[in-house]
């Protein structure tokens, strides 16, 4: 029996470094590669712009206008480097705001553009880290952190999203080494936050439960701190199958942040986990119409199917165009998005399994094994269930959802 629910734990990297890296400025654009298209008319509208393009489009003007101005006469040196140090900031806070695939793309395109004679600062590193991240590029983005990292091995921020990172990909022997410098650096919070993160997803998830709840009643903890330790409540208290305090933890953050797209897509994909989709809608109505937030989309067409309402045929129809242009890039699609919209909302599930097999290759959080589970479960795919209980007997991974699937053969 399929039932129509779901969860997609994203990574919460993507926040916490933004809370991290917020320190900075503010706005530049580049060409970012697009595939080739010949339009068939001069009135075909070839793209509608999101807000975070057409921002950075006006302010770019506004900036080429200043440095041709400030560097007349000198085209080898168009930008200074705290010039491009400062477009590159703001380009990645623009990007990170309005979780815009093209701004990160003109993100990269402006750290490419760095001097080749200039060694980069830790900071343009960083970002080019969680760019890199973003598009999937793990090992390219732990290159960069290995590099800061030798030059200033006392680097918190690279050692913290260095964990990050490496809980994506499933290696939890680099986490520990990353969790043990954070220990060793003296800032407590965040190593209690990185080993209880492991040990969550590693055979002691009640016990790391206990520990951050204990920090969060008993340390005064600053808002970014908080959010961090909430969070990783309420996602471990998910998977225990607890399921008022989950709720209660995500509650807390939004809160505290209610602009959080991540918490928004886990509190809603929780929602529907509870059948509960109404109370997921109320969440994801502001997405509706959002050209960026495909996820937030399928999300909440599940929902409206899952409390019988009828799904608007324009947003259905929004879907489907950006999943077939995001199919159009091949190896490097978003596999967990086509996964998602495969198996909840076309139903083609040989197809999403094959999906969710290519993004289980590359992310191996318990998000991403529940997709693999639900889609192996959909598809009857005996062999995939199989490599799904082998991860969970390998690392000791706490998941009554994953169990759920596997036991029942229920899609969630």
């Amino acid at each position: 029996m399929m039932k129509k629910t779901t969860t997609d734990e994203s990574k919460k990297l993507l926040l916490f470094q933004t809370v991290i890296l917020l320190v900075i400025f503010i706005v530049f654009l580049s060409e970012t590669r697009a595939d080739s298209f010949v339009p068939q008319s001069d009135d075909q509208v070839l793209l509608t712009l999101s807000p975070a393009v057409t921002a950075i489009a006006r302010s770019v003007r506004a900036q080429e206008r200043s440095l041709e101005s400030n560097n007349a006469g000198n085209a080898a040196t168009q930008y200074s480097s705290r010039e491009l140090a400062a477009a590159i900031s703001e380009a990645y806070t623009l990007a990170t705001r309005n979780n815009d695939p093209r701004a990160f793309g003109h993100t990269l395109s402006l750290i490419n553009a760095w001097p080749q004679q200039q060694p980069k600062p830790a900071m343009v590193r960083l970002i080019h880290a969680s760019v890199l991240q973003h598009s999937h590029e793990f090992m390219a983005a732990l290159q960069q952190l290995d590099t800061v990292l030798s030059n200033d091995p006392a680097n918190l921020q690279a050692r913290l999203i260095y964990s990050q990172v490496s809980l994506v990909i499933g290696d939890y022997e680099a986490v520990a080494q990353q969790c043990q410098a954070i220990e060793a650096a003296g800032v407590q919070i965040y190593a209690l936050n990185c080993g209880a993160q492991l040990q969550s997803i590693t055979g002691n998830a009640e016990f790391a439960l206990s520990a951050v709840e204990e920090t969060l009643l008993a340390r005064p903890t600053n808002a970014t701190q908080q959010i961090e330790l909430l969070l990783n409540a309420a996602t471990t208290a998910e998977r225990l199958g607890f399921a008022d305090r989950a709720e209660r933890y995500y509650r807390r953050v939004l809160s505290m942040n209610p602009q959080s797209l991540f918490t928004t897509l886990r509190l809603s994909a929780f929602l529907l986990h509870q059948s509960r989709p109404e109370a997921a809608i109320e969440l994801l109505r502001p997405y509706a119409n959002s050209a960026n937030d495909l996820e937030a989309q399928i999300l909440l067409v599940r929902a409206l199917q899952g409390a019988g309402m009828p799904v608007n045929a324009e947003l259905l129809a929004s879907i489907g165009a950006e999943i077939e242009s995001l199919q159009r890039l091949g190896d490097e699609a978003p596999h967990k998005l086509l996964a998602q919209y495969q198996l909840y909302i076309a139903e083609d599930f040989a197809t999403a399994v094959r999906s969710a097999t290519l993004n289980w290759k590359l992310q191996k959080e318990p998000g991403d094994t529940l997709l693999l589970a639900s889609a192996a479960v959909a598809s009857e795919q005996s062999q995939t269930q199989e490599q799904v209980r082998a991860w969970i007997t390998k690392t000791g991974l706490q998941d009554a959802r994953i169990q759920t699937v596997l036991s029942a053969q229920e899609v969630l």
